[in-house]
């Protein structure tokens, strides 16, 4: 039951607030006695869709257990939130009944088992994961025989890939002209939804910077052509994207639009040295990785850690502080407990 002071309101599927022709859920928000804020979302229809907690009212950082729901009132997924991340074993369902998925995640991440399961009830996946790093996993068929391995997320993206990414970007952005003749540079990162059609959808700001960046990244974000959608243990799915467009006075063109396609190669082979541990080897392929993106912030993490596993604190806590510079607040624990 809502008290009489319950806050209702329009949101779309990423919960911003919206008229209601745009909407997707009514979201119904009341204050506990705790201080925290309670939210329920519902279909257009009237079910209950979504029920969580929220630690102030600008319901950003989520506390204690979620649940979503299916039309038919069943249970979709249930997850728990500490401090804001994802946090303990997350639970999937298909909208018949039966358990979907298994997930441990440690402060966001994946790390030991994931699970998942077909409909019939015969185990799907066995992966597992060290720092939401991939270690090794099996697929089985509906019939429980051992197939080939899959990844269970593939992110959607553009016919091409990310250079194809990267290519539309740099063509399409134009540095503003106030800022450019100001000195000022700046990053936003938009978020969009990929449809199970291909098309970006709710695109909006994520991080802030300049109006100016602001309104052009938006620009052109929406002037995109259709993504291939991405996969979720091999369903297609509509999957939230985070795009980071910086923009600095460096260069022909100013844009820097995120990790480019020699980026992500050296990070990618960084990262299988890494789980091997073999740090010294990893060390040299994600500065390669920094070297072509300077903000590629997965790349200094690891690259702190491979340090950290060698004993080299300075240069671990430099790159953990370049970390928090650009956003990572997982770091700050690192950085209080071995930087000076």
């Amino acid at each position: 039951m809502f008290a009489q002071d319950t806050l209702t309101y329009y949101v779309t599927g990423a919960g911003k607030e919206t008229p209601k022709k745009d909407a997707k859920y009514l979201r119904k928000v009341v204050q506990s006695p705790e201080g925290t804020f309670l939210v329920k979302d519902y279909y257009k229809e009237g079910q209950l869709q979504m029920t969580g907690t929220y630690l102030n009212d600008s319901l950003k950082i989520r506390t204690g257990l979620f649940v979503k729901y299916f039309k038919n009132g069943s249970i979709s997924s249930k997850f728990s939130y500490e401090d804001g991340e994802i946090n303990g074993k997350s639970i999937g369902y298909y909208e018949s009944g039966p358990l979907n998925s298994s997930i441990d995640i440690v402060k966001g991440k994946k790390h030991g088992k994931l699970i998942t399961y077909w409909e019939n009830g015969i185990q799907k996946r066995d992966d597992s994961y060290h720092n939401g790093v991939f270690i090794q996993g099996n697929c089985y068929n509906e019939n429980g025989n051992k197939i080939e391995h899959f990844p269970f997320m593939v992110l959607p993206e553009l016919p091409g890939g990310k250079k194809s990414l990267q290519k539309f970007l740099t063509n399409n952005v134009t540095y503003p002209k106030d800022v450019k003749s100001a000195g000022i540079q700046g990053r936003v990162i938009i978020n969009f939804t990929v449809g199970k059609d291909g098309i970006a959808r709710d695109v909006n700001i994520k991080k802030e910077a300049h109006p100016s960046f602001n309104k052009e990244a938006l620009r052109v974000v929406n002037t995109m052509p259709n993504w291939i959608p991405g996969k979720r243990d091999g369903e297609v799915i509509p999957i939230s994207y985070n795009l980071p467009i910086s923009f600095r006075l460096t260069g022909t063109t100013g844009i820097v639009v995120g990790p480019n396609a020699r980026s992500v190669k050296s990070y990618n082979k960084a990262t299988k040295f890494f789980v091997k541990q073999e740090f010294q080897k990893a060390i040299i392929h994600y500065t390669d990785a920094i070297k072509w993106y300077p903000e590629y912030t997965k790349a200094y993490l690891n690259r702190a850690i491979s340090y950290a596993r060698l004993r080299d604190l300075e240069n671990a806590c430099k790159d953990w502080k370049k970390c928090a510079e650009l956003g990572n607040k997982e770091v700050q624990n690192n950085i209080d407990n071995y930087c000076k």
